[in-house]
């Protein structure tokens, strides 16, 4: 019929323009008039969300047919940033020029477009001195008439455009300078009352926010006469766990049912919106939720006297000294009493919800923590290391390789030793000595002063000879970062204690050294802390190894990946990504290398992950391989 307009424009010259705008506009609106019902459907919707809070900021609610020669004024309201506008329309992107505006407001500067410019038959939107933005995917304008919704979010400047409630097209990186319309403004034209629009905008409806995707596709669906199916936002008991007699109560929320029932009691509970229960045993409940199309389901359980279970059963440090004061701390659920054996016996009352803590000294290698109901009992043991004191001086940390955790008083980052006196006295250090040559137990020898019980004292292995009390003390040697002997020496020369026949490879900023002045303790530090006592604290796996280094190649060859840190998993990855617990595959075997690749791996063990190393191996062709510049 539109055709056939045209051709009657082309047939009779006479035949005035305005009249033929006027009768395809007339045709508009009657070819694209929606239903009377589904327009008022679409305004109950508005007006029942509106009751609950989300008011509009505008609207208009009658329709507006337009020529390609008219426009309509509209006030779009103040809006502030975000925005949310709604447009029940039609139109034909092929009448009329090559751009035609849907909205401007009264900074004509930002626009929405019912065809972009030039002739691109899209929906978009535009701002003066940026490019005009068409939305990926591509959206044809609508030649039928659809809910559209352009969603402005102006912290990210992105916009989104629906069509009738799903997700059409997206246009992200748009100028800070860009704006919805606002204030007073014009439907189907711009402020000049050019770039007309020929169809008909019949609802506009305008947010100062974000609608969600759920609350559009309500409004498109009221308009459109569409039901779906119920849905069950949630279905939870409070609480969860009950011990008989106590009651516990469904509480649900649930959107487009007609009507909803609880299974278990055969009851309409259409009307409400909880329901209180009081199950013997464990109990699991059926919501159905009902409409004209179909019934949907969401279930809950009610668990009823259940046995206690445990949780967790830790220490704020699992080696001692014996009579160290300690936290021992649980979790646990279900739980009515709690007790720890030996002492301090009944915690019951440092319990809150299931979790508590107190201290204790450490007395025992062994702690049991009880949880008990009327229903049953669990038990969990906290296992303890206690740690025996020496009696002498005792190189208790040391630093190899140290990168950047302590510098000298010349700003320098050599090795370093951490001497520690855990004695019950002072011990004077004259006559004491440190080595790392057997054969020479009196290297270095410290100068006169007194080392209080419990109080430490640094040594930079740094090999500048400084022994001057008061002063920072400087070895004559320096620690071999691949490991070596050190020991420390007392009056006689007596050996007190010795890292023989030697300390393991060490690793950049990771200490070694023993807990507690224990003698019987050597270990890595995963937290160094010179002057002070050590940490426990483990140290995550050491970086995976390649036995190929980056480079070209033209044959396959294999790649092996190896970590010094014992039973640690290996994880790698040929994408560029980082490997870690959750991604990566598990290395088992040698890699076959066969094509250009990147190669990145990381060490897991409990401790940690450890920093993620890795290679690229280029592959050249034959002929590129043997290439030599002329």
């Amino acid at each position: 019929m539109i055709k056939s307009l045209l051709k009657l424009r082309s047939a009779v010259p006479g035949l005035p323009v305005d009249l033929v705008r006027l009768l395809l506009a007339g045709l508009f609106v009657f070819l694209a008039a929606p239903a009377r019902a589904t327009l008022e459907s679409y305004d109950s919707a508005i007006n029942e969300d509106a009751g609950s809070g989300l008011v509009p900021l505008a609207k208009m609610t009658s329709a507006v047919a337009l020529t390609g020669r008219n426009r309509a004024a509209f006030n779009f309201g103040n809006s502030s940033g975000d925005v949310t506008m709604e447009f029940i329309l039609v139109g034909d992107p092929s009448v009329g020029g090559t751009v035609a505006y849907l909205a401007v407001g009264s900074t004509s500067g930002s626009s929405l477009r019912f065809e972009q410019s030039s002739n691109t038959g899209q929906l978009g939107f535009s701002q003066s001195g940026a490019p005009n933005y068409l939305f990926t995917p591509v959206v044809p304008s609508p030649t039928q008439i659809t809910h559209v919704a352009f969603v402005w979010n102006a912290a990210l400047l992105t916009m989104k455009l629906y069509l009738n409630g799903s997700v059409a097209g997206e246009r992200s990186g748009v100028s800070p300078a860009f704006a919805m319309p606002k204030g007073q403004g014009w439907l189907g034209a711009n402020s000049g009352n050019t770039e007309n629009m020929s169809g008909s905008i019949h609802r506009v409806t305008v947010y100062d926010s974000i609608l969600s995707d759920d609350e559009i596709q309500r409004h498109s669906d009221a308009y459109n006469d569409v039901v779906r199916l119920p849905l069950i936002v949630s279905f939870t008991a409070n609480p969860t766990v009950v011990f008989t007699p106590g009651a516990a109560t469904l509480t649900w929320n649930v959107k487009r049912a007609t009507a909803i029932f609880l299974q278990e009691f055969d009851t309409d509970v259409t009307a409400v919106s909880e329901f209180a229960v009081s199950p013997g045993t464990s109990a699991t409940y059926t919501l159905l939720a009902s409409n004209a199309v179909g019934t949907v389901t969401a279930q809950t359980t009610v668990i009823v006297n259940p046995a206690p279970n445990i949780d967790s059963f830790t220490a704020s440090k699992t080696f001692v000294v014996p009579g160290e004061t300690i936290r021992l701390e649980w979790k646990a659920s279900y739980a009515q009493s709690f007790s720890i054996a030996p002492a301090p016996g009944d915690v019951t009352a440092q319990t809150v919800q299931g979790t508590g803590s107190v201290e204790v000294q450490a007395k025992a290698s062994e702690y049991t923590l009880t949880a008990g109901n009327d229903f049953g009992s669990k038990t969990a043991v906290l296992s303890l290391s206690l740690l025996h004191p020496a009696d002498h001086l005792v190189i208790s940390e040391f630093m190899a390789d140290n990168a950047s955790t302590l510098a000298d008083e010349d700003g320098a980052f050599s090795g370093w030793i951490e001497i520690y006196n855990p004695a019950a006295s002072a011990i004077n250090l004259s006559g004491h000595f440190l080595t790392d040559d057997p054969a020479n137990p009196v290297k270095w020898g410290f100068p006169n002063l007194n080392l209080a019980p419990g109080g430490y004292l640094l040594v930079f292995a740094s090999g500048k000879d400084r022994a001057q009390a008061g002063s920072p003390l400087h070895a004559n040697f320096q620690l071999n970062n691949s490991g070596e002997y050190l020991a420390l020496v007392g009056p006689g020369p007596a050996f007190l204690h010795a890292y023989a026949p030697a300390f393991p490879r060490q690793r950049t900023d990771i200490s070694y050294g023993i807990l507690g002045g224990d003698t019987s303790t050597p270990r890595y530090m995963g937290v160094p802390t010179p002057g002070a006592a050590n940490n426990e604290t483990a140290v995550p796996p050491a970086p995976v190894h390649f036995s190929h280094p980056s480079g070209t190649f033209t044959q396959a060859f294999e790649v092996t990946l190896t970590t010094e840190t014992p039973d640690a998993e290996i994880r790698y990855t040929v994408d560029g990504s980082v490997p870690g617990a959750a991604n990566g595959l598990v290395y088992s075997t040698p890699l076959s290398i066969n094509s250009t690749t990147r190669l990145r791996a990381a060490a897991l063990a409990a401790s940690g992950v450890s920093p993620t190393t890795g290679a690229s191996y280029i592959k050249l062709s034959a002929e590129l391989a043997a290439y030599t510049s002329p």
